[in-house]
């Protein structure tokens, strides 16, 4: 029974005469907007293109070690700084000094 007022709710409704005009306006843009772009000349296919070349299909190439797991990384050189970590540092430090 609720569902019937909210059709009668919803028929009573009255007409807008402005309804749907611009979403039928952005709609139409749209339209004419995607035939323009797919229109373009550079789009087009031409009967006598002869500078494409089909390449034939090229096989995957893999390296020798690909299905090889790489080394464990040793646990001392993760604690050693980077050389070039170090060289940032030093002259970060020599920038705020001069600033300061």
């Amino acid at each position: 029974m609720g569902s019937d007022k909210e059709d009668v709710l919803f028929l009573d409704r009255s007409s807008r005469a402005t309804r749907g005009k611009r979403m039928t306006k952005l709609v139409d843009d749209e339209i004419e907007e995607d035939d323009e772009f797919w229109n373009q000349d550079a789009l087009k296919e031409e009967e006598d293109d002869t500078n494409y070349v089909e390449e034939g299909e090229v096989a995957d190439v893999f390296d020798s070690d690909f299905d090889e797991d790489e080394p464990e990384p040793e646990e001392e050189a993760e604690n050693e700084p980077d050389e070039r970590l170090k060289t940032f540092v030093k002259y970060t430090c020599i920038c705020k000094a001069r600033f300061v």
